[in-house]
């Protein structure tokens, strides 16, 4: 039995048991030990168990992860998203659609001091949802407007997949945030541009709110301050070279808690709950991290990446109709997985090939965090649907949030498109860092 042949029935191995509820990072490791004690002898694989945990994570460069997480933590809890929304509201609430081009613009700004489109999305539907009822907006519509922002704050630095991404293919975690940057705004204006015609072509499900004066406007501004300034400090240090990935997560975790200090938000018991919220994201993550790189061996000592490169290479198509496909098995996978199990199980693989075809690996991380955010509103898992869905209880219908997500589902796929068509898009900001 050729070694191609052992490593795809090792892969149809770690398919069945993820299928039956196994723990994806469990069946990864357990799959990717067992692949190296076929190939190189039971030894390797039991030191590998004792070894590669360690090495794995205990990396200097891996700290910008838990601390990016926590800033995110102790900005939720500051509630800097009640602020956003509510200056946004003044700004753009008395326009056709305006609460969701508010939400749309509150949750891509909560993206630049956050990186978790969960926690934004739950965020924005605590400050959001009774305003957007009292003024007669239709729930589905309203429900996955909330669910399609919250992905925003995924794309736009500092983003969590983003450094996870970098991480998992040794890309320059600064550039692939930075490159992330001009593709969220064109996300968030595509989004809000799509909200402004529904509302134009149907007013009652998105009706105008409350008009304000242009001192209220300019009043509300001062409240997101914080917002402007912890923004500038990461997204800033990032660009001018001041700071490493990981220096400006230690900068933007410690301004945050300055921050949320200062307003006197975050109680010890709201500080314990940020502080166990991010253990657990990052644990869950270094898990799979570990399990992946065990089952990155298997696919090294299987050959299968270099056949599947090699098979693809051998393919008479376009690299674009490739990309394509390799981005709709994104789309399938998306909806049974979360966006972390989808980077371990497949970025080993897809990753040469993609860097085979030609495209730049940069480029590649802003599509595939793109394509991270189109399954964060896909069904039936949806983690941002389900998100909305738990702080809104009886309010909605999952389903309901579900058929109404399929607009701004379509919106993201244009700009990838977009991205497809003109790579500078992502590309130009990084190229003009400084550092």
């Amino acid at each position: 039995m050729t070694p191609e042949t052992i490593g795809f029935i090792l892969l149809a191995v770690f398919i069945i048991l993820v299928a039956v509820g196994m723990n994806i990072a469990v069946a990864l490791g357990l799959v990717g030990v067992v692949g190296v004690m076929i190939f190189s002898g039971p030894g390797a694989g039991l030191s590998m168990l004792g070894i590669v945990p360690f090495r794995t994570v205990a990396v200097f460069g891996f700290a910008a992860l838990p601390l990016f997480i926590i800033m995110g933590e102790f900005a939720f809890h500051a509630g800097l998203t009640s602020e956003l929304f509510n200056t946004m509201n003044t700004w753009f609430g008395r326009l056709p659609g305006g609460m969701g081009m508010a939400i749309f613009f509150g949750c891509a700004a909560f993206g630049a001091v956050s990186g978790s489109g969960m926690v934004g999305s739950m965020a924005m539907a605590r400050a959001s949802w009774k305003e957007l009822m009292k003024f007669g907006y239709d729930r589905g519509l309203a429900s996955a407007c909330i669910a399609s922002a919250g992905s925003l704050a995924v794309l736009i630095p500092p983003s969590v997949m983003g450094t996870l991404y970098g991480m998992f293919t040794n890309t320059p975690i600064t550039s692939v945030l930075m490159a992330g940057a001009i593709p969220g705004l064109v996300t968030t204006l595509a989004l809000t541009a799509l909200m402004y015609v529904r509302a134009k072509l149907n007013p009652t499900i998105a009706p105008p709110g409350p008009k304000s004066t242009w001192k209220q406007k300019f009043f509300a501004l001062k409240t997101i301050w914080s917002v402007i300034v912890l923004a500038g400090i990461v997204t800033g240090g990032l660009y001018g070279g001041l700071f490493t990935a990981t220096e400006a997560a230690g900068a933007g975790a410690f301004g945050a808690l300055i921050i949320a200090l200062m307003q006197r938000k975050l109680t010890w018991h709201r500080l314990g709950e940020a502080c166990l919220a991010t253990t657990k994201m990052t644990s869950f993550v270094f898990l799979i991290m570990i399990g992946a790189f065990m089952f990155s061996k298997l696919l090294v000592l299987s050959d299968i990446s270099p056949s599947l490169g090699a098979w693809v290479g051998g393919l008479q198509a376009p690299r674009v109709v490739i990309l394509i496909g390799i981005l709709t098995m994104y789309i399938f996978l998306g909806m049974f997985m979360d966006a972390t199990s989808m980077l371990a199980v497949s970025i080993s693989t897809v990753f040469p090939i993609v860097i085979g075809l030609g495209y730049d690996p940069v480029w590649f991380g802003v599509v595939f965090i793109m394509m991270v955010e189109i399954a964060a509103i896909s069904p039936p898992v949806g983690l941002a649907v389900f998100a909305v869905k738990a702080v809104l209880g009886d309010e909605v219908e999952l389903w309901t949030i579900y058929k109404n997500t399929y607009q701004f589902w379509l919106s993201y796929i244009g700009v990838v498109a977009l991205l497809i068509m003109f790579p500078q898009i992502a590309l130009w900001l990084p190229s003009t860092m400084n550092g």
